[in-house]
């Protein structure tokens, strides 16, 4: 459960939000993050986030304006999560966040379909030689793009071993 207090009878929205997130990165003391948008109004919040012992492995937390789809990015893969509900939104932001710090600190394993340098899917798998937590995305139209203009699609897989905190 989250440490965060959560208010009913509140609309949370992405000032809301980045409002809290200096409270949510105090449990990743060994990441440096940096706001990129969200400050303004009617601006989706980004986050971007780095590991102090790997800062070439950052990942991007961002929730759209209307604070109802949240995305983690990391070496071009996304995985998204949704929150409909006002109560709902601090904790799968939290979780997001949380994820991203997992995702960097690995191990982590990239599978990556793309055309020409376009990204047509992507997986990321936690915690390989564990109880493996598996990420993803997939751009359908992406795809048959390739396919109908005869792009060849390559297969990729990038190791991100364990990173130990210095």
């Amino acid at each position: 459960m989250l440490d965060i207090p959560i208010w009913s009878n509140i609309l949370v929205d992405v000032p809301d939000l980045v409002a809290l997130v200096p409270e949510m990165m105090v449990r990743h003391s060994t990441c440096s993050w940096d706001l990129l948008s969200g400050r303004a109004p009617r601006e989706d919040l980004v986050l971007r986030l780095r590991l102090d012992a790997a800062p070439e492995r950052p990942a991007t937390v961002r929730v759209f304006l209307g604070a109802e789809v949240f995305i983690l990015a990391f070496a071009g893969a996304e995985s998204v999560d949704f929150a409909y509900e006002d109560s709902d939104r601090l904790e799968v932001l939290q979780e997001r966040i949380d994820l991203a710090v997992l995702v960097m600190r690995g191990p982590t394993r990239l599978i990556r379909d793309s055309a020409k340098g376009i990204t047509v899917s992507a997986s990321l798998i936690l915690d390989i030689s564990g109880a493996s937590t598996r990420l993803g995305s997939s751009y359908p139209l992406r795809r048959m793009k390739a396919f109908v203009t005869g792009r060849k699609i390559e297969h990729e897989i990038v190791e991100f071993p364990a990173v130990h905190d210095r």
